[in-house]
């Protein structure tokens, strides 16, 4: 979920929208999640069990099309009261995750 505005710090005021097609927003929003998961296994931030290859190839897999919902909300308050309501969840099932260590999540 993201804004399609955003806070100016040099005007301290509210950027409104930018107009995105799906079409066009899709392979970026695609292309920045992939990238910084990619990142992330290199650094060995992002651990796992299976090989480089057997990740690579997962995430091979994911350069499909994704489903990307742009939907306009009412005014900033909507949102931060709608985007509110996730904050508080975990982005996974609580039932999956099997161990919560020192920097590291199992699931």
């Amino acid at each position: 979920m993201v804004t399609a505005g955003g806070w100016q710090a040099s005007s301290g005021s509210w950027v409104h929208g930018v107009f995105y097609t799906r079409g066009m927003l899709m392979p970026l929003w695609r292309s920045a999640v992939l990238g910084l998961l990619r990142t992330a296994l290199r650094a060995s931030v992002l651990t796992t069990e299976m090989t480089s290859d057997e990740m690579e190839a997962m995430l091979m897999e994911q350069e499909r099309w994704w489903s990307v919902k742009i939907q306009p909300l009412d005014s900033t308050k909507h949102f931060l009261q709608y985007a509110g309501r996730y904050a508080l969840r975990p982005p996974i099932a609580q039932r999956r995750i099997n161990d919560i260590g020192d920097r590291i999540v199992q699931f």
